[in-house]
């Protein structure tokens, strides 16, 4: 009689191409996720769940100043030709170097040390074990217990990137830290720039509402009365002190009448 033929399944086809190939257990501990793909290589990823959280903040957080600094601030103030162009390109190199040099320094290595067995072929003579892990390590080295493993000169796990500081990625971090700085540094002078030196805006201070702007991006700016900002919010929160404006049982007290809203939507 003859044998049934094996038919290859979607994950053996997969791990044939080396896309979901998971890191040898003799290298790393079951809490690294360890993946090579095209173009970007190995990538490293700690399973945490607490640094998990701490980086999507970091990036919703990056996504949410880049939104605001460019939809917010700079685009409308170029196009009432107030805000150069140059400096809205070099905000926009400032927010991308960020996110990539975030991109690095949470998935690059930062110098776990493997681990090895007697049978490995590795001079670990001048190594001393871990009181942790029960492994051998280099000197200077510290294990991390967010990776469950030893780190080569560890500096510290920064929950922010979940991954760990050390010899490999320590330069990653770098980069991280001073593109932060750019890329704070440039959002603050726009705000400055927006509240104490630039002109009204007459493309984003319009006295219309969100289905008004969408149902005309782009309105004859001559029919639009362009108020304050201080007018925009007395008009909104109500007469009264300011101090009671974000009392949630305060009652508003209208400046003017229903009636003067003669445009419906």
């Amino acid at each position: 009689m003859y044998e049934k033929e094996e038919v290859p399944s979607l994950s053996t086809f997969v791990s044939g191409l080396g896309l979901d190939k998971a890191a040898p257990s003799s290298e790393y501990s079951s809490n690294i996720i360890v993946k090579s793909l095209p173009i970007l290589g190995r990538l490293h990823f700690v399973k945490d769940r607490n640094g998990i959280l701490c980086l999507s903040f970091t990036f919703l957080y990056w996504v949410y100043g880049t939104w605001c600094g460019l939809v917010v601030v700079l685009l409308p103030h170029m196009r009432d030709k107030q805000a150069s162009e140059p400096f809205v390109a070099l905000y926009v190199l400032c927010s991308v170097m960020c996110i990539c040099a975030l991109f690095r320094a949470a998935t690059l290595n930062p110098g776990r040390v493997p681990l090895i067995s007697e049978k490995d072929n590795i001079d670990t003579s001048d190594w001393e074990m871990c009181d942790k892990c029960q492994r051998k390590r280099p000197k200077r080295a510290h294990h991390c217990r967010r990776c469950q493993q030893c780190v080569v000169r560890m500096d510290h796990h920064c929950p922010w990137i979940n991954n760990c500081v050390g010899e490999e990625n320590h330069y990653a971090f770098m980069q991280l830290l001073f593109w932060a700085f750019c890329l704070s540094w440039m959002a603050f002078w726009s705000l400055m720039l927006h509240y104490w030196y630039y002109p009204a805006c007459t493309t984003c201070d319009k006295d219309r509402t969100t289905l008004e702007n969408m149902k005309d991006p782009h309105p004859d700016i001559s029919t639009i009365r362009i108020r304050s900002e201080w007018s925009a919010y007395r008009e909104m929160c109500g007469s009264g002190s300011m101090l009671f404006w974000l009392f949630p049982c305060r009652s508003r007290k209208v400046l003017r009448p229903s009636y003067f809203y003669s445009s419906p939507v």
